[in-house]
């Protein structure tokens, strides 16, 4: 029996912006990685973006481009996200979805089933482990799991804004430095005095009309933010991963783009919020490394980053791997994967297709297959 893959996928939160400053864009990443697998793969983008759209036809001529284009203003309605997927299926018939924006994961989950009875697949970890990584639970999972994190407080009310305050106060004159105020999917704000961290704590509370979470952390001095790409099987392990020291803007205002990284300690740190979520499908985790070489846990994220073309470079085509294991796990079948080229430690490459200055060689094709079906190759 041959191995079989969906024809089209659908892309949600799709940027109109291919590529800034270098830095990687999660829907051209995704498309390219996937188009590195399979050249003739259909890619249907939507974006709340209405001038994505406008911007007219699709120039499939880069394999990071899709192949249709859609408006998806409203993200957070069940109804309106369902009716415009549907609107868009007439045209391209797309089988999986792939959401790029945290803020979309909720209205996935209300609609799992539903677009399973239209045989639309979505790769989405399991609810009760996608929960267990929101930032508000993150204190939790990090203190079960033995992972190192920045003292943190969460305001799950209102009525907790006081505690926030207090913590807040405690904090600043136990230790020197500054605290991160902050929502879920919000821009944190750096505060270094008690007063300016009620402020900054009311104005959260007020922008979520008085309701939390609200989270007020310690801001640690570190060296780099190093992320990490994973695709978890569901059983607590991982097919493969790859790390990179995340891109930034020296004191010069020099972009430097991406550097792979393999650090063992790091790569047990990751196995073990694996084993403790047991985490199905794609995973961004973030890390701080501080001046002693520690790694704290800073955030994840249930969808492929901007970087997520880095690893297919080297033969570890990670979205290929996730997509490929969603549409053959269906009704308990086992996949079976091997094990996948590690990334390199040190090497710099750019973030995205676009600015592939340096073209590595091909690397040699990895079999990824089922008993008793062809070789799927990535």
């Amino acid at each position: 029996m041959d191995y079989y893959l969906p024809p089209a996928v659908a892309l949600t939160g799709f940027s109109r912006t291919w590529c800034r400053e270098g830095r990687g864009n999660s829907g051209s990443a995704v498309t390219a990685s996937l188009r590195r697998r399979w050249p003739s793969i259909r890619v249907a983008a939507f974006s709340p973006d209405a001038g994505f759209v406008r911007d007219g036809a699709p120039d499939t001529s880069t394999p990071e481009r899709p192949d249709a284009r859609f408006h998806l203003p409203d993200a957070t309605d069940a109804g309106s996200f369902l009716r415009h997927l549907d609107e868009a299926r007439a045209a391209v018939p797309f089988e999986a979805i792939v959401p790029l924006l945290d803020t979309e994961v909720g209205v996935l989950y209300e609609l799992r089933e539903e677009l399973r009875d239209r045989g639309v697949l979505v790769l989405l970890p399991e609810r009760h482990a996608y929960e267990r990584s929101r930032p508000e639970a993150l204190p939790d999972l990090a203190r079960e799991a033995g992972v190192p994190m920045p003292e943190t407080f969460v305001a799950r009310t209102g009525a907790e804004e006081a505690d926030a305050v207090f913590w807040a106060g405690a904090h600043l004159a136990r230790r020197s430095g500054a605290l991160f105020v902050k929502r879920p999917f919000e821009r944190a704000v750096r505060v270094a005095h008690v007063e300016t961290a009620r402020v900054a704590i009311r104005a959260a509370f007020a922008r979520g009309n008085g309701q939390g979470p609200v989270l007020v952390q310690e801001a640690l001095e570190g060296i780099e933010t190093v992320g990490v790409l994973a695709v978890g099987n569901g059983k607590g392990g991982l097919f493969a991963s790859g790390t990179i020291r995340k891109p930034f803007l020296s004191p010069l205002g020099r972009f430097r783009p991406g550097v792979t990284l393999n650090d063992p300690g790091l790569n047990r740190t990751v196995a073990a919020l694996l084993r403790t979520l047991r985490w199905n499908g794609p995973i961004e985790i973030e890390f701080l490394r501080d001046l002693r070489g520690t790694f704290h846990l800073l955030a994840i994220h249930p969808c492929f980053p901007g970087w997520a073309y880095l690893p297919s470079l080297f033969g570890c085509n990670l979205t290929a791997l996730a997509l490929y294991h969603l549409t053959q796990s269906q009704g308990g079948r086992e996949v079976v994967i091997p094990p996948q080229p590690a990334l390199p430690h040190g090497r710099m490459v750019p973030l995205c297709p676009e600015k592939e200055e340096v073209r590595l060689p091909a690397p040699a094709p990895v079999p990824i297959f089922m008993e008793g079906e062809e070789p799927c190759l990535f």
